[in-house]
């Protein structure tokens, strides 16, 4: 082929390059073979059947990557244009099975959140549960409630909540729930 730039002009002394993606029967992983454009821009690699990655390599500029190719063993001799623009694998599948991967990867989710909004529901359960089991307990004042409260306490005179008693909950997660009393008119 010819290898041209933007404008359509012949790219010379440029080094095309392919670097084996993966080993195939003929060729091992890394392996690499290359070909200079000559004045005309034109290159003439030989590959062997496998999975490549093509860098363009020219003296001034930066390592350019130009994209992947797959060249097959049935692969009939074609310019590089050709084989970067040719199907990938993912072009191919069917529409049906891109659908179906993306309702799989939903079920997976849901089955995801679903498992936490079961493990949350568990631990209201047994709170609930250790409510029933594990009557109030009654305590002169905030400062006599232990380390680790866990269960429901009366706080006999509570200074910090303006003297009187109080009722809270401790689930044992370090989290405290405060109920606050409210006359009942009716």
């Amino acid at each position: 082929g010819i290898l041209k730039d933007g404008a359509g002009k012949p790219v010379q002394g440029c080094i095309i390059q392919l670097k084996a993606i993966r080993t195939s029967p003929t060729v091992v992983v890394k392996v690499s073979s290359s070909d200079m454009t000559g004045e005309d821009g034109r290159y003439h690699i030989q590959a062997e059947p496998g999975h490549y990655s093509v860098s363009l390599l020219r003296e001034g500029y930066p390592p350019a990557l130009a994209g992947e190719i797959y060249v097959a063993p049935d692969s009939h001799p074609d310019t590089l244009n050709a084989f970067l623009g040719a199907p990938k694998d993912a072009d191919l599948r069917p529409e049906a099975l891109k659908r179906f991967e993306h309702m799989a990867d939903a079920a997976a989710r849901d089955a995801q959140a679903s498992a936490a909004a079961r493990d949350e529901a568990e631990q209201a359960a047994g709170d609930a549960r250790e409510l029933v089991e594990n009557p109030i307990v009654i305590v002169p004042t905030a400062a006599g409630l232990p380390d680790s409260p866990r269960g429901l306490y009366l706080v006999e005179t509570d200074e910090g909540k303006g003297g009187g008693p109080q009722i809270y909950y401790y689930p044992g997660s370090g989290r405290r729930f405060w109920f606050a009393s409210v006359e009942d008119t009716e």
